[in-house]
């Protein structure tokens, strides 16, 4: 795709120096990296601002890129679908992308179909992390009044959608004629509930928590207690970069896995998002103590362990909504993409406090467990 790359806005930041941040630093418990030759220029994309691009953002800002002499340029695309074109193209070497987006790329499903990609994905960006709002005046208090409603959804293939799908199953909602479901712009989508275009949205972080400090609704549930510590986003970036340099992709995921499991240490988790937020501009659309109640630990966090089950679980999800064909095999299709053996071993490098044993473990997804 010619001249793709012009659909991105650049911005390079600047390495973000201070004792607070080198206290940060010398105290993680992270062991010491010798830093690199350096390397061309790595595009990484992200969609900002949001819960699952601030793993990528604050490893930029601490300067762990640069640590593995990477030269790092953060791309900020307007939309997930652009990103995806993005990475698939090559514009962007790296980018956070919506798991069932990154499912539905692999496999050439939906909007990408005849043009499947291989990619890969080492890690969770994020985990948890979204939640339904209504109008402050909406009579909506129990699953079963959203019959009826209109609801807000940024793209069907959102973790969000899937999940608020098997909730209308569990309550007997009928999603193609008892609800009207409205594919709205994640920028829009508070406004459309001011307006009364719509009566709820499920949304990732920190939209929801926007509307709600702004007034403008308050929350109906959180993702987590539907699915909990399920993913979000996750880093991806397509496969013959992973085979072909395996030394710039093991810097670039060693020192945002780095990030991410910092930035999941609750202790220190607001010292690392003011950082971030001080930084960068879209981030400051909002005032930090929006970041801070959106990012509470619980409410919104970053496992970056990217377990097959989880993946698998949403593989079957797509396949169930028509979103991706079943000629595929769920199980061989997560295990194409996501690298868990392998993040694995550089969790291990990095001397993380808790490695998982297992790519798999028990998924409840509305109260229905997932073998």
């Amino acid at each position: 795709m010619a001249g793709a790359s012009s659909k991105f806005t650049r911005r390079k930041f600047v390495q973000l120096g201070g004792a607070a941040l080198t206290s940060l630093s010398l105290t993680s418990g992270f062991p010491n990296i010798v830093s690199a030759k350096p390397k061309s220029i790595v595009r990484i994309g992200v969609f900002s601002p949001s819960h699952c691009s601030s793993p990528m953002l604050y490893a930029d800002l601490a300067g762990y890129y640069k640590e593995h002499g990477l030269q790092v340029e953060i791309i900020f695309s307007p939309s997930m679908s652009k990103l995806a074109r993005g990475i698939i193209t090559g514009d962007l070497h790296f980018g956070q992308l919506m798991v069932p987006m990154t499912i539905a790329a692999h496999t050439g499903s939906g909007p990408f179909a005849k043009e499947n990609t291989p990619l890969v994905s080492p890690l969770w960006a994020g985990t948890n992390g979204g939640a339904m709002v209504v109008r402050n005046d909406s009579s909506i208090r129990l699953p079963g009044d959203l019959k009826g409603k209109r609801i807000g959804i940024h793209s069907r293939y959102l973790f969000h959608y899937l999940i608020i799908i098997e909730l209308f199953e569990r309550y007997g909602i009928n999603p193609s004629k008892d609800v009207t479901l409205k594919i709205i712009d994640i920028e829009n989508m508070v406004k459309a509930l001011e307006d009364d275009e719509i009566d709820a949205f499920i949304n990732p972080e920190p939209i929801s928590s926007a509307a709600v400090s702004r007034g403008q609704g308050r929350d109906f549930l959180l993702t987590k207690d539907l699915w909990f510590r399920h993913p979000c986003c996750c880093l991806a970036s397509k496969r013959s970069l992973f085979e072909n340099d395996p030394t710039l992709f093991r810097d670039v995921v060693t020192a945002t896995l780095r990030s991410t499991l910092e930035l999941n240490e609750t202790s220190t988790r607001d010292l690392r998002l003011k950082m971030i937020w001080e930084r960068i501009p879209q981030f400051q659309e909002f005032p930090f103590e929006v970041i801070q109640s959106a990012f509470t630990p619980g409410r919104s966090d970053f496992e970056p362990f990217p377990y097959q089950s989880s993946a698998k679980v949403v593989a079957q999800l797509l396949q169930k909504n028509g979103l991706m064909p079943t000629t595929f095999s769920a199980e061989k299709t997560v295990a194409d993409i996501f690298l868990s053996d392998y993040t694995r071993k550089l969790m291990h490098s990095l001397r993380a406090s808790s490695i998982p044993d297992s790519n798999i473990r028990a998924e409840w997804v509305v109260g229905r467990r997932y073998d």
